[in-house]
């Protein structure tokens, strides 16, 4: 799975519009509809920003690794139906 699709679902797992995450976070609506579009990597500033605000790791992120999620995220993330 691709940064842009861990990105959505955490947004999902949020509940926010793409414009309520971008706003929390303090990026553009812009900036993270090209980070989900992948016409724009995941800047290490946006990571730390998300990893600030909802506590969701870099390696996560970038990687996949799920071991460094809150245990009720990673309870999810584990759930979920494509994985």
């Amino acid at each position: 799975m691709q940064v842009a699709a861990r990105l959505e679902w955490v947004r999902r797992y949020f509940g926010l519009t793409q414009k309520e995450f971008a706003q929390s976070i303090e990026v553009l609506p812009t900036t993270y509809s090209n980070w989900r579009r992948c016409s724009q990597n995941l800047s290490l500033d946006g990571a730390k920003r998300i990893r600030q605000r909802y506590g969701i790791s870099l390696d996560f992120l970038f990687f996949g690794e799920a071991h460094n999620l809150p245990a009720q995220i990673r309870a999810a993330w584990d759930a979920r139906a494509d994985a």
